[in-house]
Parts: C-alpha cells; structure tokens; sequence
C-alpha cells in the first residue's frame, strides 16, 4: 500500500457498485464502467495477487475519456471504494468550482524523475578513477552543500552519484 490512508471498511462489492453509480449520477457522467480483474465472489478475497484485486473504472466525462486504475488496496472491493471516493473527490472539486486551481497545482506537481548520469552529476568522464571521483565530489560538494547555498536535492544527488561511482570504479 502505497500510504497509511486507512479508507473506510467496504460494504460489499454490490453495495460499493451502488454507491459508485450514485456519485455518476450525481456527477451528471451516465457512460462509466467499474471493471474487477476477478470473479466477483472473489472480490473480498485478501489472498489476491496485485494483477487480481485490480479494479479499472473507465467513464467519459466533457466528451473525454478517463481512465482510473487502482490496485494498491488488499480486496478489489476496497479498490472499488477508493475509486469511488476519487470520483467523489473529483466530483466535489468541479462543484466548488476549483477544477482549473487543482490541474494547475497538479500538473506543477514533478512527475517521476529520471536519474541523471552519475558521470555527469560528478562532472567527469567515464573511466576517472576513484580519486578522481573523490575530488571531484569534495568540489562540487561545496557549491551544493544547503549550508553553502545548494539543495538537500542536490547534495543527495551529488552523495547518490559518488557512492555508485565508488561501487563500480576499479581503484
């Protein structure tokens, strides 16, 4: 599980069906679907694989498509009712009139980052060896030390890249 967020203990698969398909209709969506990866006696099984107790609600709102997967949760029901209480989220943020402020803020959000070449991150070529790896680190140490004006980023970026530098240089 990805958080601590404890949702609330599911009714049933029916029921949270139910009460997926009134927050659509309060919503204005009528083209959704709620689709489990299992046979819905299975549906409050915690002994599921991850693939299993995946739950997929698709619907179609403003003319566009949307998508919502979510496996993260033990039964597919209670993957279900998280889904449910999103579109409840969603539906809430539309009513109050902030859906443009929270697609601004989320898409300001980074996304996952790649990780940079650690050559680079240490600013040398491929093939320095240990010590200059060394140096080279205790240099750009001081630009990017948060005491010194950088970032705890960029200090864990800088530590990240030396220590596997130092993993894979022969002496």
């Amino acid at each position: 599980m990805p958080s601590k967020y404890k949702p609330p203990r599911p009714m049933g698969w029916h029921a949270e069906l139910e009460a997926l398909h009134r927050e659509f209709e309060a919503w204005g969506v009528r083209d959704w679907e709620a689709q489990p990866n299992v046979m819905l006696s299975r549906a409050n099984s915690t002994s599921l694989t991850r693939q299993e107790r995946a739950v997929t609600v698709t619907f179609v709102k403003d003319g566009k498509p949307v998508t919502l997967p979510m496996d993260d949760y033990e039964t597919a029901t209670l993957n279900l009712k998280v889904l449910t209480l999103c579109i409840r989220d969603m539906r809430m943020i539309e009513r109050r009139g902030v859906s443009d402020t929270m697609q601004s803020a989320y898409l300001q959000l980074a996304g996952p980052q790649a990780e940079r070449d650690p050559w680079e991150v240490i600013g040398l070529r491929p093939g320095a060896t240990k010590d200059e790896v060394e140096a080279m680190y205790r240099v750009k140490a001081r630009s990017a030390h948060p005491d010194r004006g950088g970032s705890d980023a960029a200090m864990a970026e800088l530590n990240a890249a030396k220590e596997r530098l130092l993993a894979e240089v022969p002496r």
